[in-house]
């Protein structure tokens, strides 16, 4: 039997790469419940305290090309490690914040109850999503930004159609379909960026890519609260963003066209 050339401590990073995407993606999707909870606690604007998503998304941007960066003189190893410890320090200071701005601080930038099945539904779908659209972005006879494009045309179709449905069966339905699309969409972007760029530019193509993202969590996830606060409803919200991700699906379709 041939020997594996790591001694087998591949596998080790599989499983490790695996349970920080599981932790981090399950803090991320559970912001929801976490929005709800900081509104009671706080007792602020659905904008103020939308601030949060969009300090943490923006800090990820700063930060992902230093990095990289750093990742390249000191290792990878030492980097993941030093941002799990920052990471586990924000969430852990955040339980004793007793005020919204102390919070933009140990939650954004260090890091009923039927609301709560929401996101454990999206976090199974993406269970099924990812391999899925996985698979098919490495079919050789399809482009990969052809499931890319598929991905985010159901996701902006789920959030527009959400706004119809009034009942938690009928939310689960929608979570669950965004779920998966959400979670082959992230898969399809690094074997896109790698079909059009090429495996030299993919880790400077993804930061770029994390910053954009930051930046428009940043600017929406505040005005999309505001939203809410001036029409008393969600519903514009989830129309203004499912609007740009079909946007978003129509221009990754045509990619191939202005390669």
């Amino acid at each position: 039997m041939k020997a594996t050339p790591d001694g087998g401590w591949g596998w080790m990073v599989v499983l490790a790469t695996f349970m920080s995407c599981f932790l981090s993606a399950g803090s991320g999707y559970a912001f929801g419940v976490l929005y709800v909870a900081f509104l009671g606690a706080f007792g602020k604007s659905k904008a103020e305290t939308a601030w949060i998503a969009g300090i943490n998304a923006i800090v990820s941007v700063v930060t992902s090309s230093y990095g990289v960066a750093l990742s390249k003189r000191f290792g990878h190893r030492k980097i993941v490690m030093a941002g799990g410890v920052l990471a586990s320090a924000g969430v852990c200071t955040s339980a004793f914040t007793t005020q919204l701005h102390q919070v933009y601080i140990t939650f954004g930038v260090i890091t009923d109850a039927e609301s709560a099945y929401l996101p454990a539904v999206m976090g199974l779908a993406q269970i099924i999503g990812r391999p899925l659209f996985g698979t098919l972005g490495n079919q050789k006879k399809l482009t990969p930004n052809v499931p890319f494009a598929l991905a985010l045309f159901l996701v902006g179709i789920s959030m527009i159609v959400s706004t119809y449905t009034r009942t938690l069966a009928g939310q689960l339905v929608f979570v669950a379909i965004m779920g998966a699309c959400v979670g082959g969409s992230v898969v399809c972007v690094a074997i896109v960026v790698k079909y059009f760029l090429g495996s030299e530019k993919l880790g400077h193509a993804l930061s770029l890519l994390v910053h954009l993202l930051g930046i428009c969590t940043l600017l929406f996830a505040p005005f999309g609260g505001w939203i809410r606060d001036v029409s008393n409803t969600y519903d514009g919200t989830f129309w203004m963003a499912g609007v740009a991700v079909l946007l978003s699906s129509a221009l990754a379709l045509v990619l191939p066209l202005v390669d």
